[in-house]
């Protein structure tokens, strides 16, 4: 079953996880959807592999967003979640496959990729903590404490392995460090 027919399983879950059927914790859910596919593809390489995987992940965000009597934010909670099923699942999948066409591209002597292609393969090249901090940080743009939560992490070495991302990322894709307009 593909991520879009999820909802009859979602509604089905959150009616055993809450006193009631929950439109907005659904509603909430699904808007975190397009966002956590994205970061799932740039995690494994696959969009298919990652819909596999938040199909996992829905019912544990919903029940952290269930559970949470502060209301935790729905983004947060469903990054969590496939953090925690990504994190689960990792011995089982295959290398990803932008690291097999870079590999590929290596080996054939291919002409330079294009900039934004060179970053692309440069990240899915990263270990997995470095890749989603990069990801969550500047593209989903979560802060430091959400990026803690996301990926069990101490708040204190947030800051610190962020900046050793960049640094790897930049040495990865031929660069130097550039400390950005927005100070990650």
């Amino acid at each position: 079953m593909a991520v879009s027919g999820y909802r009859g399983e979602l509604v089905a879950f959150v009616r055993t996880q809450t006193a009631s059927y929950d439109e907005a914790i659904i509603a909430a859910l699904e808007a975190a959807i397009p966002s956590v596919r994205r970061f799932g593809r740039f995690m494994t390489g696959s969009l298919a592999v990652a819909d596999m995987l938040i199909q996992e992940c829905l019912p544990i965000a919903a029940r952290i967003i269930a559970e949470d009597c502060n209301g935790a934010d729905a983004s947060t909670a469903v990054f969590e979640a496939f953090m925690k099923v990504y994190r689960g699942n990792k011995l089982k999948m295959v290398p990803t496959q932008a690291q097999a066409h870079g590999e590929a591209l290596c080996q054939q002597g291919a002409s330079p990729p294009h900039p934004s292609q060179e970053i692309e393969e440069a990240l899915m090249t990263l270990p997995a903590q470095p890749r989603a901090l990069l990801l969550l940080a500047l593209t989903e743009g979560f802060s430091r404490k959400q990026l803690a939560k996301v990926l069990g992490i101490p708040l204190t070495s947030v800051a610190d392995r962020l900046f050793r991302a960049r640094l790897e990322l930049g040495a990865l894709a031929g660069r130097g460090y550039d400390k950005g307009a927005n100070g990650l």
